[in-house]
C-alpha cells in the first residue's frame, strides 16, 4: 500500500524539441521547377499522470519527411505533380509497466479510488505516402464567359505498427481498506498482450472546378470524391463559390460560397483498432500481472461499429463584404457552419449487469455541431512610411459560438465504465439538464482582438513582427473527473459538470530577423513568445470537487538560423 500513499508534492513536465527544415528549388528549364523539401522532428519528454502513484513516463518521438514536387508549363496549362514520404516512431517507456486501481469501499456511499502506474510501454511506427497531380487549363472563351479548368487526383497509404514487448496489464481491486493487502486477486484485470498489431489505410481523391468568368462576376462550382478502405464510403463534397467586383476596381467585393467539407480521413479510427489489438479481458478472481490461462481470458473489443461508420461532414455558408478606402482594406465576413455525422461514443448495452458487455462501447454518427463566426478586420494595402521603415498593419475583431448535442469532451475517444450511465443527461450547476443544453466544454473565448504590426528596415536588412492577441473573458462547462449525480426520475447516474470562469487573456509575441543583403540568404532570427509571461488558463477539470486550471506556456525563447538558396 505503500505506493498509494506518497505525500502531494509539485512535479516538473519537461519536453525538448528539436525542427530542422531544408527546401531547394531547380529551374530545370523556363518551363520546368522542380521543389524538394526535407523535414525533421523530433522531441524527448518526461511526463507523469497526475494523481497516480508510480506513474512518471518518457516520449520519445522521431519523424523525417521528404517531398518532391514538379511542376511543368505546357501550351495549354499547368501540371502540377508530387510525392511526399514520411516516417514517424515514438516510444512510450514507463517505470512501472502495469497499472493498479483500488476502490475502497470502506465509505460505501463515497468511496475512494487509489491508483498506481502508467499507461504502459508502446513504440508505434507509420509510415505514410502521398502521392498527386493538379492540372490547371488555360482559360478558354465561350461566348460572353471565361472558362478557367481544374482537375487532379490524390492519392494516400498510410501503414502503422504498434509494438508491445511486454504484456501491460490494467488490475482493478475492490473492498475495504484495512483488507485491502489481503486481496490476492483482483476483481478484474484487462491486458493488451505482447506482439506487434498492424493497421493499413488507403484514401482516394478525385476533385474539379471550373472557374467561370462573366464580367466582373467569378463563379467557381467544383466536385471532390473522396474513398478509403476502412469505411468503403464514397464521399461526394459539391463546392460553390461566387465573388463581385463591384464597380471593377478591387474597391468593393461581395463573396459567397456554399460548400461540403468530408472529414479528410478516417485514419483516426483506423488507427484506433490497431492500438487496441492483443486487448483481452479476466473478470472476477483474477491472478494480476499474469497470462495465466487459470484467468478466464475474454477477447472481446471495448468497441464495435467501428467499420460501419459513415464519414463525418460540415456544410458550410461564407459571406463576405470587402472595401477599400484609400489605403485601408476592410473586410467583414461570416461564416455558418453545420457538423453532422459526427462520431460519438456510447456504451453498446446500456443498463446491462454483464461484465463483459458493460465493457462494450458503440461508434455512431450521431453527433451534430452549430458554429457562426463574424470577423471584421482591417489592414493597410500598400506600406505605411515612417522614420525610414515600411509598415503593414492587420486588426481583427471576431465573434464565435458553437453548439452540440453532445458534451465536446465525450467526442470518439471518451469512455465511461459506468453500466448505469444516462449520456442524454447531466448535472450542470446543481440541476439535471439535457445534454444538448450543455454549455460549451470547449475552450473557444467568444470574442478575440488581434493587431499585427510588421516593420521593416531595408537599409539594415531588419524586419520586426509582433502579435497582440486578447481574448475575452468566458464561462466553461468542466466536467467532474470519476464524479457522478444521481437523476431522481430515473434513478441513472448522470455526468457531473459545474461552470468554471475564466478571465480574460492577453498575450504578445514578437520576432527580430536580420537577414543582410551581404549574407546571401543567410538569416538570424529571435522569436519571444508571451513576451509580459502573463498566466492565461486555458483549460479545467474537477477533481475531488476542486477546480484545478491548465495554462498556456509562459514567456519563451527561440533562436533560429536560416539560409535561402
Amino acid at each position: 500500500m505503500i505506493g498509494f500513499t506518497t505525500e502531494s508534492n509539485i512535479k516538473e513536465q519537461t519536453r525538448v524539441s528539436d525542427n530542422l527544415f531544408t527546401k531547394l528549388t531547380w529551374y530545370a528549364t523556363p518551363r520546368t521547377t522542380a521543389n524538394w523539401s526535407m523535414t525533421y522532428s523530433g522531441y524527448d519528454s518526461e511526463m507523469f499522470m497526475n494523481g497516480t502513484a508510480n506513474s512518471d513516463y518518457s516520449e520519445s518521438h522521431n519523424g523525417l519527411a521528404s517531398s518532391l514536387n514538379i511542376e511543368h508549363a505546357f501550351d495549354f496549362g499547368m501540371l502540377d505533380m508530387g510525392i511526399s514520404i514520411q516516417n514517424m516512431q515514438d516510444i512510450r517507456d514507463g517505470e512501472q509497466n502495469y497499472y493498479v486501481s483500488l476502490k475502497d469501499y470502506t465509505d460505501w456511499q463515497n468511496p475512494t479510488e487509489f491508483s498506481s502506474g502508467g499507461p504502459g510501454d508502446l513504440t508505434t511506427e507509420q509510415q505514410n505516402v502521398t502521392a498527386n497531380a493538379k492540372m490547371t487549363l488555360d482559360p478558354l472563351q465561350f461566348g460572353n464567359s471565361q472558362h478557367t479548368f481544374t482537375f487532379g487526383t490524390e492519392i494516400t497509404q498510410t501503414n502503422a505498427k504498434f509494438i508491445r514487448d511486454e504484456t501491460y496489464y490494467r488490475n482493478s481491486y475492490q473492498g475495504m481498506w484495512d483488507s485491502m493487502e489481503w486481496l490476492s486477486s483482483a476483481s478484474q484485470v484487462d491486458a493488451f498482450f505482447a506482439g506487434t498489431y498492424r493497421t493499413d489505410y488507403r484514401n482516394y481523391s478525385l476533385f474539379f472546378d471550373d472557374t467561370i468568368s462573366i464580367g466582373n462576376v467569378n463563379i467557381r462550382p467544383g466536385l471532390r470524391i473522396d474513398r478509403d478502405s476502412f469505411v468503403k464510403n464514397t464521399n461526394i463534397a459539391p463546392r460553390l463559390s461566387t465573388s463581385w467586383n463591384v464597380f471593377g476596381d478591387g474597391s468593393t467585393m461581395l463573396t459567397a460560397g456554399l460548400n461540403r467539407y468530408y472529414g479528410r480521413s478516417m485514419l483516426t479510427y483506423a488507427l484506433y483498432e490497431g492500438q487496441n489489438g492483443g486487448l483481452k479481458h479476466c473478470y472476477m478472481m483474477c491472478e494480476p500481472n499474469s497470462e495465466t490461462s487459470s484467468n478466464d481470458w475474454v477477447e472481446t473489443n471495448d468497441f464495435e461499429g467501428m467499420s460501419d461508420l459513415d464519414t463525418p461532414y460540415n456544410d458550410e455558408l461564407a459571406m463576405s463584404l470587402q472595401q477599400r478606402w484609400n489605403n485601408i482594406m476592410i473586410k467583414l465576413a461570416y461564416v455558418h457552419r453545420n457538423g453532422y455525422d459526427e462520431v460519438r461514443s456510447s456504451p453498446k448495452y446500456p443498463g446491462t449487469k454483464n461484465p463483459t458487455q458493460a465493457r462494450i462501447r458503440t461508434f455512431d454518427n450521431n453527433g451534430k455541431t452549430q458554429h457562426d463566426n463574424v470577423i471584421l478586420s482591417a489592414r493597410n494595402t500598400q506600406p505605411l512610411r515612417w522614420l525610414a521603415t515600411d509598415n503593414n498593419l492587420t486588426a481583427s475583431v471576431s465573434w464565435q459560438q458553437t453548439s452540440s448535442n453532445t458534451p465536446m469532451d465525450q467526442g470518439y475517444a471518451f469512455y465511461d465504465p459506468s453500466i448505469n450511465l444516462d449520456q442524454d443527461k447531466v448535472w450542470y450547476d446543481g440541476k439535471i439538464i439535457a445534454a444538448e443544453d450543455l454549455p460549451s466544454t470547449d475552450f473557444n473565448a467568444p470574442l478575440l482582438v488581434n493587431l499585427e504590426w510588421t516593420t521593416k528596415i531595408n537599409q539594415y536588412g531588419l524586419t520586426w513582427y509582433n502579435l497582440a492577441n486578447w481574448q475575452s473573458s468566458r464561462e466553461q462547462a468542466t466536467r467532474h473527473e470519476n464524479a457522478y449525480a444521481i437523476d431522481p426520475s430515473t434513478n441513472k447516474q448522470v455526468l457531473k459538470y459545474e461552470s468554471v470562469k475564466f478571465a480574460s487573456t492577453f498575450r504578445w509575441n514578437t520576432k527580430l530577423m536580420w537577414q543582410p543583403k551581404f549574407a546571401k540568404g543567410a538569416a538570424l532570427s529571435i522569436e519571444v513568445n508571451n513576451v509580459l509571461n502573463n498566466k492565461n488558463a486555458t483549460d479545467s477539470f474537477v477533481y475531488n470537487d476542486k477546480v484545478y486550471r491548465t495554462y498556456e506556456a509562459g514567456r519563451q525563447f527561440w533562436l533560429q538560423a536560416s539560409y535561402d538558396i
